[in-house]
C-alpha cells in the first residue's frame, strides 16, 4: 500500500494496539511521505508499549519539524499508558525528554512538565516547586495548573510561599490557583498580598480568600 490506503492501515494497527506491529512502524517513522511517517507515529503511541515508545525516542531527534507533533504526540499516549500501568519511572523518563526537546512547542513543554510532575507522585511536589521558580511563563504556568491535580497541604505552602517573590503576571495565576484549593492555610499568604501587591493582585487576593 502507498498513500491514504496506506494511512488507513497504520491507522488501523494502532486501533488495535499489535504489538507485533511496533517493528514495521518504527520503520515507517522517516518514510518520505509525511503523512505515513506521522500516522505511524500516532499508531505507535496507541500500542504504547515500552518498545513503541524506544522506538519514538530513537526517531526524536532526527524527526522533520513538520512530524515533531506527531512524534511528541506519540510518546505522550505511550507515557500515558506506562503511568497507568504504574510503571511511573519510565513514564517520567519519556517526558523529562520531551521537556528537553529544543525548539518544542509550548504545550509540548507545558504537557511534558506536568506531565513528569504527576509521573514522579507521590514524591513530585520538589519538581513542582522547581518550576514555580521559573522565569518560563510557559513552564511556571504548566506548574501552578498541575499544582490543582495535586492534593495534599504541602503543595499550598509551596505555592504561598513563593507569592511574595513572584512578578505580577506571576502572582495572581498563584493567587487564582490558591484559591481554587481553597484551604484555609492559604489565608495568611493571600492576606499579605491583598495588602501589599498592586491593584491587580489585591484584588485578585481578596477574590481568592477562603471563605
Amino acid at each position: 500500500l502507498k498513500g491514504r490506503p496506506l494511512v488507513g492501515a497504520i491507522g488501523s494497527l494502532g486501533v488495535r494496539r499489535d504489538f507485533n506491529a511496533v517493528a514495521p512502524l518504527a520503520a515507517l517513522l522517516g518514510n518520505a511521505d509525511v503523512e505515513v511517517g506521522r500516522a505511524a507515529a500516532r499508531a505507535l503511541g496507541s500500542i504504547g508499549t515500552p518498545t513503541a515508545a524506544e522506538a519514538l525516542l530513537n526517531a526524536l531527534s532526527n524527526t522533520p519539524p513538520g512530524s515533531l507533533l506527531d512524534v511528541c504526540e506519540g510518546l505522550f499516549r505511550c507515557a500515558e499508558t506506562l503511568r497507568a500501568q504504574g510503571q511511573r519511572q519510565p513514564a517520567a523518563a519519556i517526558y523529562d525528554r520531551l521537556l528537553a526537546v529544543p525548539g518544542a512547542a509550548h504545550q509540548v513543554r507545558g504537557g511534558a512538565l506536568r506531565g513528569a510532575i504527576l509521573a514522579r507522585q507521590p514524591d513530585g511536589s520538589g519538581m513542582l516547586k522547581e518550576y514555580l521558580r521559573s522565569k518560563d511563563y510557559i513552564l511556571f504556568s504548566a506548574a501552578v495548573q498541575t499544582a490543582q491535580e495535586l492534593p495534599g497541604l504541602e503543595v499550598t505552602q509551596a505555592l504561598a510561599a513563593e507569592l511574595g517573590q513572584l512578578p505580577e503576571d506571576h502572582a495572581i495565576l498563584v493567587i487564582q490557583m490558591l484559591g481554587k484549593r481553597g484551604e484555609i492555610t492559604s489565608v495568611p499568604a493571600l492576606s499579605a498580598a491583598a495588602k501589599a501587591g498592586s491593584k491587580p493582585v489585591r484584588l485578585a487576593a481578596i477574590e481568592a480568600m477562603p471563605m
